[in-house]
């Protein structure tokens, strides 16, 4: 089990250093972002009466001044860092990915080589070092990713962008178990997600609708607030961005 979540971790780490598209809590930005900062909290209606803290998590994320993600973390209520990972760029490579978690470099990812849509990185997990090729290909708005360890299959997904390039459906497969997971998202003008539909397995698993209130002068949301199907509140969602 703890090998599983190690592994799922270093695919975090190559998300974080690669990732292609954004949503929120990190989506929907314009202007040059220096740092992000947000606080998941609970809704008033289920805090009602609570002492502890209403805040759920936080997390943070860093931009270089070409807008690659440097660094992220995810913090406890008390700003705890449980979770940080940091990215170092050669121009728009990232070569080396480093996640650690409670202050201990659990998993890297080190850029080996580029060839057409192919990128080769070594993996490494504790004393443990795997091979891991990501070959991308696309066709106008579908965009197909394939991940191999040491030859061997592990993350396949195709997402199709709308006209803006934003990921209106992503259909993840698990080679091992041929379990789908499929998310077909909703943005508004803006680009900001507006509804979150998950299926799992030819089942709907979730539905999650966001509201926006509060802009900054660059034009992006500075509060967000999600609700399952039955329109019942989950979750506040408050954003500081730092701008270059």
């Amino acid at each position: 089990m703890k090998g599983k979540l190690l592994a799922a971790i270093a695919c975090l780490a190559l998300v974080s250093c690669s990732k292609p598209y954004m949503e929120p809590p990190f989506g929907g930005m314009k202007g040059r972002v220096q740092e992000v900062k947000i606080w998941h909290m609970m809704p008033e209606m289920w805090h009602a009466g609570l002492t502890e803290s209403d805040i759920y998590y936080i997390n943070s994320a860093m931009y270089d001044f070409q807008g690659h993600e440097i660094a992220s973390a995810v913090m406890d209520n008390t700003e705890r860092i449980e979770r940080e990972t940091e990215n170092r760029f050669s121009g728009d490579i990232c070569v080396q990915s480093t996640l650690k978690s409670g202050g201990k470099t659990v998993s890297r990812l080190r850029f080996l080589s580029k060839d057409g849509g192919t990128t080769r990185y070594e993996k490494t997990i504790g004393n443990a070092s795997t091979v891991m090729t990501v070959h991308e290909s696309s066709f106008l708005r579908r965009h197909k990713s394939t991940v191999k360890e040491d030859g061997v299959e592990t993350q396949r997904s195709i997402t199709v962008t709308d006209h803006n390039g934003l990921p209106k459906k992503i259909v993840s497969v698990d080679p091992k178990n041929g379990n789908t997971t499929v998310e077909k998202n909703l943005f508004d003008e803006n680009g900001n997600i507006i509804q979150k539909v998950v299926i799992n397995n030819g089942e709907a698993d979730d539905t999650l609708t966001y509201q926006y209130f509060g802009f900054d002068d660059h034009g992006n949301w500075t509060e967000a607030r999600t609700f399952n199907f039955k329109v019942l509140p989950v979750e506040v969602i408050q954003r500081e961005i730092k701008y270059w």
